[in-house]
């Protein structure tokens, strides 16, 4: 991005959006997994 003219400034104040959809379903699913597997050790 700076390289292509950008500023420091524009970086910092860009809108990163974390975690992604995909990211907060996947985080989702294994906490699932994992609350199912410790279920199952009791």
């Amino acid at each position: 991005m700076l390289a292509h003219g950008g500023t420091l400034g524009y970086f910092v104040g860009a809108v990163f959006n974390y975690p992604t959809f995909a990211e907060a379903c996947k985080i989702a699913a294994l906490d699932a997994w994992n609350r199912v597997r410790a279920q199952e050790r009791l």
